[in-house]
């Protein structure tokens, strides 16, 4: 490779990933960025010729990420995506995930995204971004338990991002759907809802009943949570699924305050961080059934899904 020519790496994966992966048009990615179409025609066309873009985009973390396994699972998979970091280190997750996802989100649009220790966590990781991004990121749902709330997190993000932010001040989880609606009902909260339906792209962390279980409160009705654990294996913001990927928890479902299943699953960019034993037939059901379509995992995960016994 021609280092001296290479004078915007980072440029030309974020386009190279847009173009091939997110399978956005040349006109798509110029507005999103900011640039004219001649030059995304020409940083393509420069990806190409100095090895950049090959099958796979050839990413600056290309050496902390496990490749020959991710080629494996994204064929059995179907996924559009699929991210493996290396065991390389206890931090090494977030660190592929943080370099990833700068290498993916535009500069322009809307950003939904979830609460959560490893979406925290996360932002730590991303590169300084100098300049204002048209960007804004919106929560995809309000805050629950006591674990680090969605508006933390979002806050974080904007602030590592240089983008703007949408908070949704308000619970994950009332106790009935009329709550939901009248919270929804709620001037802000229909705004950043409004936000949500404009997103492209979609983060979140993917969540178990256990975790959710351990933090419900005495006031919401015990009928609807009682065969949780029995009945699925994971959650995306508080929608749970089955071992097949199908949503099947709809009396929970109806008191989320924020995205619903319907509003997430129209969103064309679905990517998930997730990891850990504990976490891995959650992240075999999202993945199977079509639930999200780009993954971000670890190595000893991977291997797990491989092997099919979880």
């Amino acid at each position: 490779m021609k280092q001296a020519k290479i004078h915007n790496y980072a440029l030309i994966e974020q386009v190279g990933r847009m173009y091939y992966i997110l399978q956005m048009n040349q006109q798509t990615i110029a507005d999103k960025l900011g640039l004219s179409r001649t030059t995304v025609v020409r940083l393509l066309a420069e990806g190409r010729e100095e090895g950049i873009i090959q099958i796979y985009i050839c990413g600056q973390d290309r050496g902390l990420r496990h490749t020959e396994l991710e080629t494996e699972l994204q064929k059995k998979y179907h996924l559009r995506d699929l991210v493996i970091a290396r065991n390389s280190g206890p931090d090494a997750i977030y660190n592929v995930a943080a370099k990833y996802i700068q290498g993916i989100v535009p500069e322009k649009g809307i950003l939904a995204i979830s609460g959560g220790k490893t979406m925290y966590t996360a932002a730590d990781y991303f590169y300084p971004v100098d300049r204002v991004k048209e960007l804004n990121i919106v929560q995809l749902t309000g805050v629950f338990g006591d674990g680090i709330p969605g508006m933390s997190v979002a806050q974080r993000w904007s602030e590592k991002l240089n983008s703007n932010v949408t908070y949704l001040s308000a619970p994950g989880i009332v106790s009935t759907p009329k709550q939901r609606q009248l919270f929804m009902n709620e001037f802000h909260i229909t705004k950043a809802y409004e936000t949500i339906l404009e997103a492209e792209m979609a983060i979140s962390g993917i969540g178990t009943p256990k975790v959710v279980l351990e933090n419900i409160s005495a006031d919401y009705p015990k009928e609807r949570f009682e065969r949780l654990e029995h009945d699925c294996v994971g959650d995306i913001m508080f929608h749970f699924y089955n071992a097949k990927g199908e949503f099947n928890a709809p009396g929970i479902s109806e008191c989320v305050i924020g995205a619903t299943i319907e509003d997430y699953m129209k969103i064309p960019n679905r990517i998930a961080i997730a990891f850990g034993r504990e976490k891995t037939a959650a992240i075999h059901a999202a993945m199977a059934g079509g639930i999200v379509n780009i993954m971000i995992t670890d190595e000893e995960t991977a291997r797990q899904l491989g092997t099919g016994y979880f």
